[in-house]
């Protein structure tokens, strides 16, 4: 996800196996964008498209997932 130069200021993606999910979020200030229930595997390799304008996230199977909206 882009970034500066200090990764003080841009957007991540947090991945939770425990919980099963992945949380869209803003660096500065930690604030939740998105979040999308998922099933995720340990020792599995995963690539994750983000589109920016749209809610869509490309699994790699092809298949698009919306983010829910943060509330």
């Amino acid at each position: 996800m882009p970034t500066d130069a200090k990764a003080t200021h841009g957007y991540g993606v947090q991945v939770d196996a425990h919980q099963g999910s992945l949380r869209l979020y803003r660096i500065d200030g930690n604030v939740t964008l998105g979040t999308y229930a998922t099933t995720i595997k340990a020792d599995t390799v995963y690539r994750l498209r983000v589109e920016a304008g749209t809610h869509a996230v490309q699994q790699d199977d092809g298949v698009a997932a919306g983010f829910r909206r943060a509330s």
